[in-house]
């Protein structure tokens, strides 16, 4: 094979990703900024700067490019919200600014998860995200409890959206108050299962 082939061979199929790239970056961007799934091809099409068929082509259905823009989405908060294992100063500022970004999508999400399957399916992935997410940050705090799993469940609900949101959008909290009333949450949690006077149920 020549020089020359090999280099056009590879360029197509970088151009290929980066088409492939920014069409599931306008998914995203679309459904962040809309704050609903209820996005047409036309639109996303439009934002990536390709045409419909560009869309189909790539990626075959409307429901194939919302599984890719799914795993996308879930890997870019995993990211994210990414932090050093036991800062718990650091997890908390991580969860409440993706919930910044992220939060108002997702409580409508949730809010639709029981009449909308393909709803269900991003928020239950969601769900696993963060609970996963709790594992790895609070790793050392969940060491050597008696009863991990449930100190697992507390942290869990401690960082939840809902949380977020009660405090954010329903009682009107700056995030850094937010961050401070979370923080609260959790040293109960984690005082409580490191107490040697509490007893399982």
């Amino acid at each position: 094979m020549s020089r020359t082939r090999t280099y056009r061979q590879s360029a197509r199929a970088e151009a290929t990703a980066a088409t492939k790239t920014a069409i599931v970056e306008a998914t995203i961007a679309a459904a962040r900024e809309l704050l609903t799934l209820e996005i047409t091809l036309d639109q996303i099409a439009e934002r990536a700067g390709v045409s419909v068929q560009t869309v189909l082509r790539h990626f075959g259905s409307k429901d194939a490019l919302f599984a890719h823009a799914l795993g996308a989405a879930s890997a870019q908060i995993a990211d994210d919200r990414r932090v050093e294992p036991g800062d718990i100063d650091a997890a908390v500022r991580a969860v409440v600014d993706h919930y910044e970004v992220w939060g108002e999508l997702v409580v409508r999400l949730v809010a639709a998860e029981t009449s909308d399957d393909r709803i269900r399916r991003f928020t239950s992935v969601g769900k696993e995200v963060h609970r996963r997410w709790v594992e790895e940050s609070f790793a050392p705090q969940l060491t050597h409890v008696r009863d991990r799993d449930a100190l697992v469940d507390v942290l869990s609900v401690a960082t939840d959206l809902q949380v977020w949101s009660l405090l954010r959008r329903d009682r009107g909290l700056a995030p850094g108050v937010v961050r401070q009333r979370m923080r609260l949450l959790i040293d109960g949690a984690l005082s409580a299962a490191a107490s040697p006077e509490r007893t399982r149920t």
